[in-house]
């Protein structure tokens, strides 16, 4: 492979990414990707060639998951939502995508992963506002809540809070205020939680 031109390497590639379980249009654009990215000089051996193949299809699926509306605030963790290279029993990319292109599997992929990731993104906003005693003993009332979207405008809305009821109502009501305005769970801030009735402010991050 030493002496391959950009040509012969760009046909190589792609053959290679389509042997690897890529469909043809991914396969192509896969190759267009790796030769932005690596000069094919840099490539000498099938084994480089597929890793390149690999990192660039994992960027790929990565940017087709955040662009389905995946969740994308766990990325540096050693085994974010949206790789699912790092969690599941993979074999290899052919068995995971199984005909799919990278897209349609990103798609599918959220679309299983995604009520454990809005439990887990819910209980880390209930345990953040446990560890301040936010809201500790108010109870029923009515509460504005301060947050800041993900386009990074500061607003408020407002949520009543029935006898009996406590902070998980209201978070439950607010995290369903925001997927009604299809904002992504985790990536809204809240800036404030105000209890109408006296003024009190309790301040804290759902984040």
């Amino acid at each position: 492979m030493e002496n391959m031109g950009m040509a012969t390497f760009s046909i190589y590639s792609t053959a290679l990414a389509t042997e690897m379980g890529f469909t043809p249009a991914d396969a192509e654009e896969i190759t267009l990707a790796v030769l932005d990215r690596y000069p094919a000089r840099k490539i000498t051996s099938r084994a480089a060639a597929e890793q390149a193949i690999i990192e660039t299809a994992e960027d790929m699926f990565i940017e087709a998951w955040e662009k389905a509306g995946g969740y994308t605030g766990d990325l540096e963790a050693d085994t974010p939502w949206c790789c699912p290279w790092t969690y599941l029993p993979w074999e290899s990319w052919k068995e995971f995508l199984n005909g799919s292109s990278i897209e349609q599997a990103a798609k599918d992929n959220l679309a299983d992963c995604l009520p454990a990731i809005e439990k887990l993104i819910y209980d880390e906003n209930i345990r953040s506002c446990d560890e301040l005693c936010f809201m500790a003993d108010e109870g029923a009332g009515v509460y504005n809540i301060g947050y800041t979207d993900p386009t990074g405008h500061s607003n408020k809305t407002q949520f009543t809070l029935k006898k009996g009821e406590d902070h998980d109502k209201l978070f439950a009501l607010f995290n369903e205020f925001c997927k009604s305005n299809g904002w992504e769970l985790g990536k809204v801030c809240t800036d404030y939680v105000l209890l109408a009735k006296n003024q009190k402010q309790k301040k804290g991050d759902m984040k």
